[in-house]
């Protein structure tokens, strides 16, 4: 059994905990579950039918071949350490200690490693936005049960799931999306759910038709997402990563497919193209569908400001992730972390809010929060407009919470 438990428990767990749901239905929020929980997990190979299927439940087809590669497990860390430290913002010491300045993690020391046995522990292959290529590891994870790595039905649904993103690639141009998102958290979470859900909804698709369901009897299922997210957040919840990795993980498949399956329930695959064609900017737009404006465009990506280790939207799902339940009414946010010639860190933070009320709720939260973390920090309010700071730099925090400078001129 591995960490997050065999094929034959979670049929268990779904029987007690949904014997309301016909069992086709079980069955397919089993085989959902286990890719959310392996997050980055597919098939050993690329298969025709598999190509096939994903082709004709999107109607789309693939423009070119998918380019794969197979390699040993043990290459395996060594190529997602590469991954880390080539794709993320700011580069993997500086991001661990921003993510740290931020409070959204705890020890950054241990925190690589704990991503990277997350990861390595689940991984059988995956599809790289960056090079356009499918990887597929020789072996099955060590922990996987032989049950679970021989069940034929979990190895086509995690395919058709990875081979959608090689179409959204090839369709939609997503690996070139992904790129020109890196440096905005918030926009580049958002988009990731719409990859993550939208492979997902084609997955259930397939599934659906082996089950004798129709998609739109398997999305109709109010059930169904509420289920899926209580049942994913207990197993990840037990990874022994960091709470953020986890949750990072699994939030664009679990709202990446509510927000798809709203869309796909609206007006069909025809919904779903548009969003891939103008995604979403925030993940506000993700946990509340019905903020997502068609009309909409991306907020631009924010360049890398000369003295800030990070200069970034942070989004409704960091500011909930830190806070909880914050204030209804977020409209945006821009957040820096700097870093001084003794290598201490300053946070400055500025948020609108749709509301003077709503922003001084805001405010009494986050200061909160971080005096609950003996952080002693500044703040000032002009309106619905909340700006506070925290750290190393006193003069640099005054000056911001004193309007004398704008985060957006720190870009360059």
């Amino acid at each position: 059994m591995n960490k997050f438990g065999s094929f034959k428990n979670y049929e268990e767990e779904w029987s007690h905990s949904e014997a309301a749901l016909e069992s086709p239905m079980r069955r397919i929020l089993t085989v959902t579950l286990w890719v959310i929980v392996h997050a980055m997990a597919a098939a050993a190979a690329v298969h025709p039918d598999a190509l096939a299927a994903v082709e004709r439940i999107r109607g789309h087809a693939f423009t070119h071949p998918v380019d794969s590669v197979t390699i040993s497990r043990d290459q395996l860390p060594r190529l997602l350490h590469q991954r880390i430290e080539g794709g993320t913002y700011p580069a993997a010491a500086d991001y661990l200690t921003a993510l740290r300045a931020l409070e959204l993690i705890g020890n950054p020391d241990k925190a690589v490693e704990g991503m990277i046995d997350l990861y390595a522990s689940q991984v059988m292959a995956f599809y790289d936005l960056d090079e356009h290529r499918y990887y597929a590891i020789d072996t099955p994870p060590p922990g996987l049960s032989q049950e679970l790595a021989a069940a034929p039905i979990m190895a086509e649904a995690i395919e058709v799931h990875e081979l959608t993103h090689a179409l959204q690639d090839q369709r939609f141009g997503a690996g070139s999306v992904a790129l020109r998102l890196r440096y905005d958290w918030d926009a580049q979470l958002a988009y990731q759910s719409v990859l993550e859900g939208e492979a997902t909804l084609v997955m259930l698709a397939w599934m659906g038709e082996r089950s004798g369901l129709s998609l739109d009897q398997v999305v109709a299922n109010d059930a169904f997402v509420e289920a899926l997210a209580g049942q994913a957040a207990a197993l990840t919840g037990s990874s022994g990563a960091e709470r953020y990795f986890a949750e990072s993980l699994t939030f664009p498949y679990l709202s990446g497919l509510r927000f798809i399956a709203a869309a796909y329930r609206r007006g069909g695959w025809a919904a779903v193209d548009a969003i891939d064609r103008n995604p979403p900017a925030t993940t506000a737009e993700i946990i509340d569908p019905a903020g997502y404006a068609a009309a909409g465009s991306h907020a631009a990506p924010l360049p890398v400001s000369s003295r800030a280790l990070l200069l970034t939207h942070l989004g409704l799902f960091n500011w909930r992730f830190l806070l909880g339940d914050i204030p209804s009414g977020w409209s945006g946010d821009i957040t820096a972390v700097f870093q001084d010639a003794e290598c201490q860190t300053s946070v400055l933070s500025e948020s609108r809010w749709t509301s003077e009320e709503a922003a001084r709720k805001f405010a009494a939260s986050y200061l909160s929060f971080l005096e609950g973390r003996g952080v002693g920090a500044s703040s000032s309010r002009r309106g619905n407009v909340v700006r506070i700071g925290y750290g190393s730099e006193p003069s640099l925090i005054a000056s911001f919470i004193g309007y004398e400078f704008s985060l957006a001129k720190q870009a360059r």
